[in-house]
């Protein structure tokens, strides 16, 4: 039986540990819920996100989603 240990010389290739694809799996749920919270409004704006790069994006969601919910009421 093959031992599966950490080489990151493999991570995102065929030969990666699994717990490599498991944590890059859950990243990218994490990713996605962050984006789907703002945009269907379950993200009010308060508090920030540890990540400097997930909180700029998550920023400029909200600022985004903002500005499409003032054209909309102005629409009306």
């Amino acid at each position: 039986m093959e031992s599966y240990t950490d080489n990151p010389a493999l991570d995102d290739t065929p030969r990666a540990n699994p717990a490599f694809w498991r944590g890059k799996a859950n990243g990218i749920d994490a990713v996605l819920k962050i984006v789907h919270d703002v945009m269907a409004g379950n993200d009010n704006g308060s508090g920030t996100n540890n990540h400097e790069q997930l909180e700029k994006m998550r920023r400029a969601l909200i600022g985004w989603r903002d500005q499409l919910e003032v054209k909309e009421s102005k629409s009306k």
